[in-house]
């Protein structure tokens, strides 16, 4: 299996993410930081996709991946920065 470091930093924090969420609902946790979990998961993703999709042009001339990546890393860089202000203010 040839993950990458993006690839497996996903898996850690949707994992961390998916673990929270039980916390959420007993009141042990604030949802702001289950959605800043969110946000690095989506980031590191993006990421992925599109270092994926860097290997792939190298072999094929497929560009999608790399649009798709660009899109999930935005919006995981939205929930971050949501997040953070609303945890810091």
């Amino acid at each position: 299996m040839n993950l990458n470091k993006f690839s497996i930093l996903t898996i850690i924090f949707g994992v961390l993410c998916i673990i929270s969420i039980p916390f959420y609902f007993i009141n042990k946790l604030n949802i702001n930081y289950i959605t800043l979990m969110l946000g690095l998961t989506q980031l590191f993703s993006g990421l992925s996709h599109v270092k994926i999709s860097k290997d792939l042009a190298k072999k094929e001339g497929v560009n999608g991946t790399k649009l798709i990546g660009i899109t999930i890393s935005i919006m995981g860089i939205f929930f971050i920065v949501a997040a953070s202000i609303k945890i810091l203010v």
